[in-house]
């Protein structure tokens, strides 16, 4: 018996701190606009709030537009650690280096269009007329900056937010411009108006 109770301590214990380490790791990754890793994820559609459950926290926010915007766009976040509620704010974002910019059309078809086909990649705007880097104090076109450099060098340069909701999808984020990078090397870059859907890849 003896045993039995030390044996379902150690197991008790274990959770507590593979807990507490993973809450860790997401909570840092929420309150840098991230989505967690250690999680399920649960939408509750009347009431737009979308739930991260982890082993001893939860955190959750109200989505604004669709599930797939970045998190740092929905309203109303939470993240609670067993009885504890931990302050969330978002750090701004430098726009004067390491920036991709977009020009934004007044009236917009919803559909992508194609901007450059380069390296075997197809490159998209979505309701735009410009898009712009700022690099080391630089701005070119992107068609411009890709003659140097490559988009894998840009990706870099901006921040990572997750993979979208099929898994594979990879979403970046430079102020309020979103890039999209598709498995099938589709790439898809808007502003404010872009709200991305898988098909959007097929283009």
């Amino acid at each position: 018996m003896r045993v039995i109770k030390k044996g379902i301590g150690t197991i008790i214990l274990l959770v507590f701190l593979i807990g507490f380490f993973t809450a860790g790791i997401d909570y840092f990754r929420y309150k840098n606009g991230k989505i967690p890793i250690f999680q399920i994820t649960s939408y509750h559609q009347k009431e737009r709030k979308q739930t991260y459950q982890g082993i001893l926290y939860q955190a959750e926010r109200t989505i604004t537009v669709s599930t797939n915007e970045v998190i740092s766009e929905s309203k109303n976040h939470k993240f609670q650690l067993i009885l504890i509620s931990l302050p969330i704010s978002f750090p701004k974002i430098e726009t004067s280096v390491n920036q991709l910019e977009v020009k934004e059309n007044s009236v917009c078809n919803q559909e992508p269009t194609l901007y450059i086909e380069k390296e075997n990649q197809k490159i998209y705007g979505y309701c735009t007329s410009q898009i712009t880097t700022n690099f080391d104090k630089k701005t070119m076109e992107l068609k411009e900056y890709l003659n140097t450099h490559t988009m894998e060098e840009l990706k870099n340069k901006i921040d990572y937010v997750g993979l979208f909701s099929d898994g594979e999808t990879m979403m970046f984020t430079s102020s309020d411009t979103k890039m999209y990078v598709c498995p099938n090397n589709t790439i898809i870059i808007g502003g404010k108006k872009l709200t991305f859907q898988k098909e959007m890849c097929l283009s």
